[in-house]
């Protein structure tokens, strides 16, 4: 019986002693300017996070040099879950177009989660309305 206390003591003991997340701001770092898709992308999610979870969610746009300012300004930060990265699919091809870069994506950064999908291309041509 000493020890079914014992360890009902010790697990529910870390239960009691986590924070609630977030206890502070959370930064949503976008690595494009103001005003494109990624950014509207990243200002829904902030909001809606913010509501949901009744604590700020910040947009922070770092563009420039291809997208490389804002992750290695993310792959610098403290991986305390206060700073978040909203990267797109050509994340992955960095590697391969500049070998120079030293940011490595198992490494330095942590997946949390797909929120949105939309087509790369649109069709600029429309069918025709003519009967044959």
């Amino acid at each position: 019986m000493r020890y079914l206390l014992g360890f009902a003591v010790a697990c529910f003991s870390c239960v009691c002693l986590a924070q609630a997340y977030p206890a502070k701001p959370v930064r949503i770092v976008v690595t494009a300017p103001p005003g494109g898709s990624d950014d509207f992308m990243g200002r829904l999610i902030a909001q809606r996070l913010s509501e949901s979870m009744g604590k700020r969610f910040i947009v922070d746009n770092r563009a420039g040099g291809g997208a490389l300012i804002g992750r290695e300004y993310v792959a610098r930060s403290a991986p305390d879950g206060y700073t978040l990265l909203m990267a797109g699919s050509a994340m992955a091809a960095l590697p391969a177009l500049r070998p120079n870069v030293k940011l490595d994506l198992l490494r330095d950064y942590t997946p949390i989660t797909l929120f949105a999908t939309y087509p790369l291309c649109w069709s600029c041509t429309r069918p025709s309305r003519r009967a044959l």
